[in-house]
């Protein structure tokens, strides 16, 4: 009896109470308890995905609206107008209409590279010289397509210097600028200043080159896309105004269709620039742009 009792060390009694013990139910609770934790972690990161994902819309619509605001001044200049009257939304499409060309190129240049590396390495070995470059001219020809089918449905007028030449400065001068960006981020307290110029040199590049891209969008580009869709090409119209406006428009040198009215003054065939809620723009006999009050336009015909 005596052996047996000292036989028995302390821990390792494997009796029934031992047995019986619920060890295992205290693993099997183990998870339930964080299960409360892991939903609200997966909330809270949604909440974080869609306050940066607004923050991205409202970033990019203000990066629009101050892009329109340029491109329309710039726009106006050139016929002495302000724009201080229009709405906020057409500066924002204006604006739209700068970053669109940009991206439509950049998505289509993803697309592509991502079509190419999706290509298995046999695949491209066994490609000719000949398959590459008839690989290289079916791209461009299937995106000058797709921006001629988009130009012409938005009713944009086609040109080489205001569709291609154009948003290939903008695109370019994008890329200088990120790459800038890029090689600044690296960049400490502690970086020699002469290794800083090269980055920072290549960051004020891009943006002069994308200064240049709007100048450039304002004189040729904007010009040939439709008011009505946000651009600055002027509608072409003829105007029925108030009888007692006839001297006030004869003074102004717009256009009178050869037969009147004693209802209405029918203007001839004009170029609309702009319209607000106070004055309609338009460019009379000597090509200079004036203003009639909007009280005197009873009505207006568009003609394509």
């Amino acid at each position: 009896m005596g052996s047996e009792i000292s036989n028995k060390t302390p821990g390792t009694d494997t009796g029934p109470a031992q047995r019986d013990r619920p060890v295992a139910v205290e693993y099997h609770d183990a998870p339930i308890a964080f299960a409360p934790r892991t939903e609200k972690s997966n909330i809270a990161t949604l909440k974080d995905g869609l306050d940066l994902f607004g923050k991205l819309i409202f970033g990019f619509a203000g990066l629009c609206y101050v892009l329109g605001v340029v491109v329309v001044t710039l726009h106006l200049r050139q016929y002495g107008v302000n724009s201080l009257d229009l709405s906020q939304l057409h500066y924002v499409t204006a604006g739209v209409w700068v970053v669109l060309p940009i991206a439509f190129i950049t998505i289509f240049a993803i697309f592509s590279m991502y079509v190419a590396a999706a290509q298995t390495e046999e695949t491209q070995t066994n490609l000719s010289q000949f398959q590459r470059i008839y690989t290289a001219l079916a791209t461009i020809f299937t995106l000058f397509i797709g921006v001629r089918f988009f130009w012409s449905k938005m009713g944009v007028e086609f040109s080489w210097k205001s569709v291609v030449w154009i948003p290939l400065l903008g695109i370019v001068a994008t890329l200088i600028i990120f790459a800038g960006a890029y090689s600044l981020k690296s960049v400490s307290r502690a970086t020699p200043i002469r290794k800083v110029l090269p980055s920072l040199g290549t960051t004020v590049l891009g943006l002069v080159a994308f200064a240049a891209y709007v100048l450039f969008f304002a004189q040729y580009t904007y010009q040939s896309i439709p008011w009505a869709t946000g651009g600055g090409r002027g509608s072409t119209v003829r105007l029925f105004l108030t009888p007692e406006s006839m001297p006030y428009v004869k003074g102004l040198k717009v256009g009178l269709a050869a037969s009147q009215t004693n209802t209405a003054v029918e203007t001839d065939s004009i170029k609309l620039l702009l319209t607000t809620e106070k004055q309609f723009v338009i460019i009379n006999q000597d090509g200079t742009a004036v203003s009639l009050p909007a009280e005197i336009v009873k009505g207006i015909s568009y003609e394509k």
